[in-house]
């Protein structure tokens, strides 16, 4: 009777001990958890008075309090991307893709990153092919001497 006791008693404590890591790690593969949600939620509240520095700080905190948060990664390229950062939100795009290969927002974010970089290099290459044409002042300037 008491060893039967002392198994049932036994195997509840093998599983709770056992358990919180595996849920607690669950938890963070599905999505971010409480503290993260709380960051990201201060960071669209910043976002919609469009005070994107204070934004992009809150992600900075919440990334040092859990550095593989993909959620944080993204959303802090994005709000990089808005306020003309290009450099660091191709940085935490890649971060937030290196965790989450599937993140919508980190692929977006390098979507538009990519889409700006193929226009400035089309602008570039308009200005070479103008400056090939003489451009504007050719007549005044870049005559052919007499």
């Amino acid at each position: 009777g008491s060893a039967a006791a002392h198994t049932t008693n036994a195997a509840p404590d093998s599983t709770s001990s056992n358990q919180p890591p595996t849920s607690t790690f669950r938890r963070r593969k599905k999505g971010p958890g409480p503290v993260i949600e709380s960051y990201l939620k201060r960071a669209k509240e910043f976002e919609s008075q469009k005070d994107y520095s204070r934004g992009i700080l809150e992600l900075r905190e919440a990334i040092a309090s859990q550095p593989q948060s993909a959620p944080c990664h993204a959303y802090l390229a994005y709000l990089y991307l808005k306020s003309g950062q290009e450099t660091l939100a191709k940085i935490h795009a890649k971060q937030a893709l290196t965790f989450s290969p599937e993140n919508e927002q980190a692929k977006s974010v390098q979507a538009s990153l990519n889409a700006r970089a193929r226009k400035r290099a089309a602008q570039q290459q308009t200005q070479k092919d103008s400056k090939k044409g003489g451009g504007l002042l050719s007549g005044l300037f870049g005559g052919k001497k007499r």
